[in-house]
């Protein structure tokens, strides 16, 4: 499937722009008259014949379509920034196991700090990678991929009928098992540590925030691979437990 920006529908046509109109075009190359499947990234599908190729956008006629709603309950990731490829990892694996957003944050201790300039490149690269892996799972909605936040702002802007968690190392958490999985409200922040951890500070804020700190086991996990621990577990727990 392809992507089509609400925005882009007219009525009973649609016009499809940039890099997907590229891949239509001039990689499949694919004429007009043929009929192609397409989603929005909101719920909704279409089957759409190109009516018209042009350099910077094909025009395609809608044939059918159908809407999905979303369904509680809603991940949120937020997620230390980790080094090179790990956060290309990231987003492609939380994007296939249903995330709502994405939340990159810069905490105490993260090495990668970038600036401006750097963040918008980043910010686009991961949409890439992000549409990438929904396409390539079938997914019909396109996770939110947000601006670089530092973690006392994240915690300020989380609306308070929200669920927390957030794992780290330090003695006396909760395991997994030990959780009230019937208490976890629609939406849920799952923060995950850059290497080394939160701070003793990080973390008492958003206990005081309201925060249930847990342990993900004996062994101490990379940032990339406790997220797709944890995510993978909520997703058992709160979506496709019988």
């Amino acid at each position: 499937m392809f992507l089509v920006r609400r925005e882009d529908i007219k009525g009973e046509l649609f016009y499809v722009k940039n890099t997907e109109a590229h891949h239509i075009r001039d990689v499949l190359r694919y004429k007009k008259g043929a009929v192609v499947d397409f989603f929005d990234g909101e719920g909704g599908v279409y089957k759409g014949e190109i009516v018209e190729l042009k350099d910077k956008e094909i025009k395609v006629k809608i044939l059918s379509q159908e809407y999905r709603e979303k369904k509680p309950p809603f991940f949120h990731l937020v997620q230390a920034i980790p080094k090179k490829e790990k956060m290309d990892l990231i987003v492609e694996k939380a994007t296939e196991l249903g995330v709502e957003e994405i939340i990159p944050v810069v905490t105490e201790r993260s090495v990668v700090r970038p600036d401006k300039e750097k963040r918008n490149r980043l910010l686009e690269r991961w949409r890439k990678v992000s549409l990438s892996a929904t396409k390539q799972s079938r997914r019909l909605f396109l996770p939110k991929i947000s601006e670089v936040k530092k973690f006392s702002q994240i915690l300020r802007e989380i609306p308070f009928s929200a669920s927390l968690i957030i794992p780290c190392l330090e003695e006396k958490n909760l395991s997994l098992k030990e959780l009230d999985w019937n208490k976890f409200k629609e939406d849920i922040y799952i923060f995950i540590g850059p290497e080394g951890d939160f701070s003793p500070e990080e973390i008492s804020l958003a206990k005081e925030r309201g925060a249930i700190s847990v342990s993900l086991g004996e062994a101490v996990l990379r940032t990339e691979t406790a997220a797709i621990y944890i995510l993978s577990i909520f997703n058992y727990e709160l979506r496709w437990k019988g």
